[in-house]
């Protein structure tokens, strides 16, 4: 297995099952009914899912309340939440607003640690944090650092489900070795 550094196909897969993984949920699908389909039909085995309410604990040094600005700043502690309401971890971070593309979408670039029961996750990368704001899933690449989750990637999406204050977050991870886009051919 060669990592080619640069290879946005593997960040393309993994918000692609991503993707997937929201796709089943929505169908009522268990998080252990959805491991097995991904091992059974798409061979991907011994995958990680997280699927929990991030509740914002946001710091903000923002110039307005209600979108997203370039210069903007914030750091966050957010409880991670089961469906049942029982804690399951903390999603710890920072984030910038960078800059803006020609349609006026804010990027920014966010680096976050959640501390999961599972182990440490660490997520990094930049996003379209107006998209956010206009009720749309954003991803970032994760990575488990330690406990069950380490040596796994794949991707953290998150909505904005009450702004500033409620998310819906999920975490896909798997095995380095079962990713597609870098098993050499």
């Amino acid at each position: 297995m060669e990592i080619i550094q640069g290879n946005n196909n593997v960040l393309s897969e993994l918000i692609t099952l991503g993707d997937y993984v929201r796709e089943l949920i929505g169908s009522g699908k268990s998080t252990a009914e959805i491991e097995r389909v991904l091992a059974s039909k798409d061979g991907y085995k011994n995958v990680t899912i997280l699927s929990v309410i991030e509740m914002a604990n946001i710091t903000f040094k923002a110039k307005t309340n209600n979108a997203p600005n370039v210069g903007d700043a914030n750091s966050h502690t957010d409880l991670l939440v089961d469906q049942q309401g029982r804690d399951i971890g903390t999603m710890k971070g920072q984030g910038w607003k960078i800059a803006s593309l020609s349609d006026d979408s804010v990027i920014s670039w966010y680096h976050e640690t959640a501390e999961t029961p599972l182990g440490r996750i660490e997520t990094a990368g930049i996003w379209n944090s107006s998209a956010i704001w206009a009720g749309q899933w954003q991803s970032l690449f994760a990575a488990g650092v330690s406990g069950d989750v380490m040596g796994k990637i794949g991707v953290r999406q998150l909505y904005q489900d009450i702004p500033r204050e409620k998310y819906l977050t999920l975490i896909v991870l798997l095995p380095l070795d079962q990713i597609k886009s870098l098993i050499k051919k």
